[in-house]
């Protein structure tokens, strides 16, 4: 059995999002699945989902400034 590791689900959730970003678009049923799992995130760190997602989002900035 995997155990959950917060970290790289954190970094593969930011790095998801920056590609939908970058693409201009979002795939309703991913975006479904993307939130879900953010949800899951936020549970084992016992973050809100909010505070998850702001983290997330200023993940993404740095990843598409560094893409720049």
């Amino acid at each position: 059995m995997k155990t959950y590791d917060a970290g790289d689900e954190r970094e593969t959730l930011a790095r998801e999002l920056a590609d939908w970003k970058a693409a201009g678009f979002t795939d309703s049923g991913r975006a479904w699945r993307w939130h879900r799992r953010v949800r899951r995130l936020a549970k084992a760190c016992g973050m809100t989902v909010e505070a998850v997602t702001a983290d997330l989002n200023a993940d993404v900035e740095s990843i598409l400034t560094e893409a720049v």
